[in-house]
């Protein structure tokens, strides 16, 4: 009675699970009907799927996009003069800079 209990549990995670990462919106139902036991007479394959979820294409575009928003030249380095440098504004930004040209630089 345990092990059926356990089973139970486990075949209503995993459809939990799989409606989590349907592909698209329509597909939420469609693994409602999923057979997981051992016998060879299965509906649908679980294991083996080659499938992406819509949230994961979707921030395949997202990064795509972004990707392509990054500068691909260098950014130029601010010029220290005296003045600037007793500026805290200027100090500022020439630390902001230095950081973002290292972050394109990896």
């Amino acid at each position: 009675a345990v092990v059926s209990t356990q089973s139970t549990g486990a075949t209503t995670f995993i459809q939990k699970l799989l409606k989590m990462q349907a592909v698209t919106d329509d597909e939420d139902l469609a693994y409602q009907d999923l057979d997981f036991s051992t016998s060879a007479s299965r509906k649908t394959s679980v294991i083996g799927s080659a499938a992406r979820p819509t949230w994961m294409k979707n921030l395949e575009a997202n990064v795509k996009q972004w990707l392509g928003i990054i500068p691909q030249e260098d950014i130029p380095v601010l010029k220290r003069t005296v003045e600037n440098i007793k500026d805290p504004l200027y100090r500022f930004f020439e630390r902001e800079v230095t950081i973002g040209r290292n972050l394109l630089k990896t």
